[in-house]
């Protein structure tokens, strides 16, 4: 039970990340 949250926050973290490298590589281009 306490890892289902913490997979969740791994995955929300990652999603923001993506997002983020994501803006980075648009604003570059």
């Amino acid at each position: 039970m306490y890892l289902s949250p913490a997979g969740d926050h791994m995955t929300i973290c990652a999603s923001k990340r993506e997002r983020h490298v994501k803006g980075l590589f648009n604003a570059f281009v």
